[in-house]
């Protein structure tokens, strides 16, 4: 089983497929301590949990560039703690995937000027069609476009 992951320290997606590339689930986990490093923790534990749940030996990651800003300090520590966890947790990382790449793997719109909106309703609808559920939040969606790009490119025929 394939966990991907959009992380964010307040809001992440996650999306889970079985060996063959079927989406099963997705939803988000919503982290609102103000305690950043608890935040953090805490967002750790649910993941572990999911892992659990679904029996995830395999996990994918939207990649991010992390920037100089406020705040970038909390992502780093958010993402070795995460890749830390699913290590632990026993699944392996078996890509970082970048927002550009996933998007033009799936096809979507992305020519240079294209707004942020615009490319996230093109993930609502696209992770609406493939999980014929509602998705109503752009980090779920995100993490079910990252899981369905990867396997796009992996599965062997």
């Amino acid at each position: 089983m394939l966990l991907s992951l959009d992380l964010s320290t307040v809001d992440t997606g996650w999306a889970v497929f079985d060996n063959e590339g079927v989406y099963v689930t997705s939803g988000d986990i919503k982290r609102k301590e103000k305690d950043s490093t608890e935040r953090c923790l805490l967002l750790a534990e649910d993941i572990k949990s999911l892992i659990q749940e679904y029996h995830i030996d395999e996990a994918v990651i939207e990649e991010q560039t992390i920037l100089k800003h406020r705040g970038s300090d909390v992502t780093t520590f958010m993402h070795v703690l995460i890749r830390y966890t699913l290590k632990k947790a026993g699944a392996e990382i078996k890509a970082l995937i970048a927002p550009t790449h996933w998007r033009k793997v799936l096809g979507f719109d992305q020519r240079r000027g294209t707004p942020t909106k615009k490319l996230k309703e093109q993930s609502l609808q696209y992770a609406n069609r493939v999980s014929n559920k509602v998705i109503d939040n752009d980090n779920e969606s995100d993490a079910v476009c990252v899981g369905l790009a990867y396997m796009s490119e992996n599965l062997v025929s």
